[in-house]
């Protein structure tokens, strides 16, 4: 039977934490914004998610705009979207993906703002059908969607969100749900697969 891995993005392929430290900074270098400026960046990034579920960029950066009069927008969005922030905000182990492309196909399942996510995965390009990205701003309602198209499949979902797993785990048994858990969160869950981080799950599939 074929094997379809199933990523999660944030968590599991980059970082986001890094992503928005790397912008901050640079905000910093370019509009002279001090820690305090910071301080109330990270509360409109956190009321951006909160009003919506999940990261909306375009959101987040009318609220900068607004809030800073001294931020120029044209500036701001390049800032937001240079490819080197989204390059330094990948996760290092990711490289281990290629090697694993002989023994499974790999797709992936998201939430999120979709053009947002899929510049996030723009160094997969290479291993990925667009057939197997699903990106939704409310994955798990969409879950039935997804998984029912691949029937003929072995099915392996990987990603950092322990409730999530244990959610499509009971409605698709079959499915191997995998917990990446980096920053050992869950080090006392044995009721699932856990991963460090990509480099192991060559010994699962």
């Amino acid at each position: 039977m074929k094997k379809i891995i199933f990523l999660d993005i944030d968590g599991t392929l980059f970082n986001v934490s890094v992503f928005i430290n790397l912008f901050h900074k640079k905000l910093v270098e370019r509009f002279g914004l001090t820690d305090k400026d910071i301080l109330e960046l990270r509360t409109l990034y956190d009321d951006v998610k909160k009003e919506n579920g999940y990261f909306l960029p375009s959101l987040f950066l009318n609220k900068i705009t607004k809030r800073f009069s001294s931020v120029n927008e044209k500036q701001l969005e390049e800032i937001f979207n240079n490819v080197d922030l989204f390059e330094k905000s990948v996760y290092k182990d990711t490289s281990v993906i290629k090697s694993l492309a002989d023994l499974a196909i790999f797709g992936v399942f998201s939430q999120g703002e979709e053009m947002f996510q899929k510049r996030k995965i723009a160094f997969m390009k290479n291993l990925l059908d667009d057939g197997n990205v699903h990106i939704f701003p409310d994955k798990l309602r969409q879950a039935k969607q997804v998984f029912n198209k691949y029937g003929g499949y072995e099915i392996f979902l990987v990603d950092d969100n322990l409730n999530l797993l244990t959610e499509v785990r009971s409605m698709y048994p079959n499915i191997s749900v995998i917990l990446i858990d980096r920053n050992d969160r869950f080090r006392d869950n044995k009721d699932m697969a856990r991963i460090k981080d990509l480099s192991e799950l060559k010994s699962i599939i």
